[in-house]
């Protein structure tokens, strides 16, 4: 009985050794398959929540100015200016001379530093997808080195060197931005293309026309493919022609993917071109959004035209003057009387009314939006009544 209880212990031994054994393994295998699966799937997670933080940084506003302020010494330059800029917008700040749109983007571009606020700017614009975990938007100022790759800028004044010829010019910044061979020859020959001073490579820059000289500038810009490109006064001091062409340039350039800022104070031409406006003055944005949002504000005002067979408008403009009418501003411009009135029916019916009892025939009577130039000029007058 000893015998068999040792074998059957025996038998039991082994048995549960053998079956303790290999299942291990086999269960083993089915862990790592499994933690493997896991893997698998956490890395399709995270590639997924890649793509789609990706997708809600593109929804977001490309960069962004916070409460900034500027002040050089005591003198006070800009106070808490806020806006937005959206990407591959052409984006335009207007506003008068001396009004501090140079300072502005000298700010936005990390040119100057700022006495209070930031300029942010989207993270996937500085930083590459697989870089370390950064927030949306990141200062300018933080990442200097990083957002001057990414930002071209065109000042007012020429920044080319005017003894170099077109070509030495565009090698010369080549090498400031560490581009050179293959690179800086198919920058160079796309550019010298795109703005047309391909047959002017040789020329010295002191001796192009200043519409080329412009556009020198800007290819200059250009050099080391950013993706923001702050353009200041891009027009002034240009004929008509000159002018036409470079904003044909400038829309070319949008068009390829980049975003651009431009400061000008030829509002007409920013009208007809931007897409998003700031308007600033008294050292503020005192109106900011598209063409049609500014002219939301200012929808109760009408612009009316009004051209008289006799030619002279002097007697209906002290008439005008006398009634108890809400008109803004009034003015003769080219043989026509423009007055800019609030949107109500009565006010039009009074100038017509007024204009029979003088005894006067109406030869054109054209009724309209307020523009851009109207637009400003009420923001700028609203703004210094506020201040008084």
């Amino acid at each position: 009985m000893a015998k068999k209880k040792e074998v059957s212990s025996g038998k039991s031994s082994s048995e549960t050794s053998d079956t303790n054994t290999a299942p291990k393994r086999k269960g083993s295998r089915k862990k790592e398959v499994k933690e493997g699966k896991d893997s698998k799937d956490a890395s399709k997670d995270g590639a997924k929540e890649k793509i789609d933080m990706s997708m809600s940084l593109e929804n977001k506003a490309f960069l962004s100015v916070k409460s900034l302020s500027k002040r050089f010494r005591k003198k006070l330059v800009l106070k808490d200016v806020d806006f937005e800029v959206e990407e591959k917008d052409i984006f335009g700040v207007v506003g008068m001379s001396g009004s501090g749109k140079s300072t502005l983007f000298h700010l936005m571009a990390g040119v100057f530093k700022q006495t209070s606020g930031d300029v942010l700017i989207r993270r996937d614009v500085l930083f590459d997808k697989d870089a370390p975990q950064q927030p949306d938007y990141v200062s300018v100022y933080r990442n200097l080195t990083r957002a001057r790759k990414k930002i071209g800028f065109a000042s007012q004044t020429p920044s080319f060197y005017e003894h170099l010829t077109v070509e030495e010019n565009m090698k010369l910044y080549g090498s400031m931005h560490g581009i050179c061979g293959k690179r800086l020859q198919e920058n160079m020959k796309r550019l010298l293309r795109m703005v047309g001073l391909e047959d002017e490579k040789e020329t010295v820059s002191a001796q192009l026309s200043g519409g080329m000289q412009r556009r020198l500038d800007i290819a200059l810009a250009l050099l080391h493919e950013p993706k923001i490109l702050f353009l200041d006064e891009p027009t002034s001091d240009l004929d008509p022609v000159m002018r036409i062409q470079i904003w044909a340039l400038i829309k070319e350039i949008n068009q390829q993917g980049t975003t651009i800022l431009i400061a000008s104070h030829i509002l007409e031409e920013i009208e007809q071109l931007c897409t998003k406006i700031a308007i600033l003055h008294g050292k503020r944005i005192v109106g900011y959004g598209s063409l049609e949002e500014l002219k939301g504000l200012f929808a109760r005002y009408q612009e009316v035209r009004i051209r008289l067979e006799s030619g002279n408008y002097d007697n209906l403009m002290r008439k005008l003057r006398r009634e108890s009418l809400v008109i803004d501003k009034m003015f003769e411009k080219e043989g026509v009387l423009v007055v800019y009135t609030r949107r109500e029916g009565k006010n039009l019916s009074s100038i017509l009314k007024l204009i029979e009892q003088i005894d006067e025939r109406i030869l054109s009577l054209d009724i309209s939006e307020a523009h851009l130039t109207e637009i400003f000029e009420m923001l700028a007058k609203k703004e210094e009544e506020l201040q008084i």
